[in-house]
């Protein structure tokens, strides 16, 4: 497969390969324990090739994702832990680890026996598998499977299927795991075996029939936006701290630099316009003198001239605005600054980061929330036993109490300069209406004045001021209500009233959050509250992500 290089290949992505396998590949009547090692070896060689010739794009890196049942699957995790190029795998249980591999067929025979328990243990306890996640609740057997089988769909971006060729499909087997995945358009690899005079044959089908291409033309990719950001160079599997690092680091420049040129381009749009208006207001004006004053056509024609500078320059600012897409990159790389802040934050802790996969967010994030995933579950493996309340207090400490980074200072000091600056508009618009209002009012009172003296027939003693002042109380009649909603496009060109409020909200759950994480009583309850908190703080980030990549200036 040809690959074109995909937006963000800078950064390090995963490309997670499902797995499911037939429990009996073949009949072992009569076989000796010699011939079945031979062929279960010659199953994983087979196995590890395929998994070797799977092209990746530059920086991803391959993550299996499967169960841990006899059979096939365990020749997939043998087949991941080839010494040449070992796989990290994610396993998925459909009950607790005991259970499992206790548990019984419908016949009361257990699944495992005493050596494929103990082989199964020492999988699940190797530091190549990250991850040991229980995915189903599910009360009867085959549902558990079933769930099971979905689970690792969900999770995979292409899937091989290990199937004995005459195997019956059932539920929550390797059949119908095939099936699902033909369903969801999952590239899937079907690789069936058969003992054809004692020796072990293979034949491979894709589905769809260019399933290898099909990946090969959308392989996982970071969001496109992130393609013009630099980062610093990785490694193709690096630790979360080190991928963290980047992603924050560059993001947060890319963003500051995209903040900074949407402002600057607001400003000069808002300003553009209103400027406009005044010297066409004062043009306007201008028209009553023309036969008093000689140079006053030729102030039109200059008034008139920087007018239409004016609207060209502000024009011009907002096409650069939209062809630069300052917006939706600002939104992009602020997002991305504030995942790899959150995931940091949790620290050692081993957690499944699914509250990742709740947030609000367009599907192009998927892969980065996938990559996160991966690498934090990879990088705490080795501490996931580690005593919990000493994560607590690291997290109390870094993510709601320090007064650099901490959450409760900065929402804090944020929602006090939002609401400072929202009072400024606000106020700009109020003095500005008032002001419209006054000065059209006593434009009124002098135009009627002067036609009620002109209808009576009397003498009007402001007959001077009538033919001068009105113009420009016209002029001012028309800029302060520019003036006005040009304070309230600037307040919604910054997103001022909905940050105000959210902030509040957000200030008030981390008040509300901090002493229930505080007095959590078991590393159980902890992690359930840093998942929900994460997920606010995110949300908030989100929300604004929906409001400012698809607003301009208002």
């Amino acid at each position: 497969m040809d690959h074109a290089k995909p937006p963000g290949a800078a950064l390090p992505c995963v490309v997670q390969v499902g797995f499911s396998g037939s429990r009996h590949l073949w009949d072992d009547s009569g076989c000796s324990a010699a011939q079945l090692a031979a062929w279960e070896e010659a199953v994983v060689q087979h196995l590890a090739r395929r998994l070797a010739e799977i092209e990746l794009p530059d920086n991803h890196f391959l993550v299996g994702v499967s169960q841990i049942a006899c059979g096939g699957d365990t020749l997939f995790s043998r087949a991941c832990a080839a010494p040449t190029a070992p796989i990290p795998q994610r396993i998925f249980l459909p009950q607790h680890r005991a259970d499992f591999l206790s548990a019984v067929d419908s016949n009361n025979k257990p699944d495992f026996s005493t050596a494929e328990r103990a082989e199964a243990e020492t999988v699940l306890d190797s530091e190549r598998v990250i991850q040991e996640l229980i995915v189903s609740h599910a009360a009867s057997r085959s549902a558990r499977f079933e769930e099971t089988n979905l689970a690792i769909l969900r999770e995979s971006d292409l899937v091989v299927c290990l199937i004995r060729s005459d195997a019956a499909g059932s539920a929550g087997g390797a059949r119908h795991f095939l099936e699902r995945a033909k369903l969801r358009g999952t590239p899937a690899l079907e690789i069936q075996v058969q003992v054809t005079n004692g020796t072990l044959e293979f034949k491979e089908v894709w589905h769809p029939a260019d399933g290898c291409e099909q990946y090969g033309r959308n392989p996982p990719s970071l969001p496109q936006e992130l393609q013009g950001v630099e980062f610093q160079p990785l490694p193709r599997f690096p630790s979360v701290e080190k991928f963290c690092n980047t992603i924050k680091e560059g993001a947060s420049v890319a963003a500051a630099g995209h903040k900074r040129r949407f402002r600057t381009s607001a400003a000069w749009i808002i300003f553009a316009h209103i400027l406009a208006t005044i010297f066409a207001s004062a043009a306007l004006a201008l028209h009553h003198f023309r036969e008093r004053f000689v140079f006053v056509e030729a102030l039109i024609i200059a008034f008139l001239a920087v007018e239409i500078g004016l609207l060209v320059w502000g024009l011009w600012w907002h096409n650069y605005l939209h062809r630069r897409h300052a917006a939706r990159l600002w939104a992009v790389s602020r997002v991305v600054a504030e995942l790899g802040r959150s995931v940091q934050a949790i620290g050692a802790r081993h957690v499944h980061l699914q509250h990742l996969f709740l947030l609000q967010l367009p599907h192009r994030f998927r892969y980065l929330f996938r990559t996160l995933n991966v690498l934090h579950l990879r990088s705490t493996r080795a501490g996931r036993n580690a005593p919990w309340e000493t994560n607590r207090d690291n997290y109390l400490k870094a993510r709601f109490d320090d007064l650099d980074n901490g959450q409760i200072p900065f929402y804090q000091n944020r929602l006090a300069e939002e609401e400072r600056s929202l009072r400024w508009c606000q106020r700009l618009f109020t003095v500005c209406s008032c002001s419209a209002i006054i000065v059209t009012f006593v434009k009124l009172v002098l135009v009627a004045t002067s036609m009620t003296k002109k209808l009576r027939g009397e003498p009007d003693p402001l007959e001077y001021w009538n033919d001068t002042v009105p113009p420009f109380l016209g002029t001012f009649a028309i800029v302060l209500p520019v003036l006005a909603v040009g304070g309230l496009s600037w307040s919604a060109a910054l997103d001022l009233s909905a940050r105000v409020e959210t902030f509040r909200e957000t200030l008030e759950f981390l008040q509300r959050q901090r002493p229930l994480i505080e007095n959590a009583a078991s590393g159980d309850e902890f992690d359930n509250l840093l998942g929900e908190t994460e997920f606010v703080l995110l949300s908030e980030t989100a929300g604004w992500f929906a409001r400012r990549s698809n607003t301009s200036v208002a």
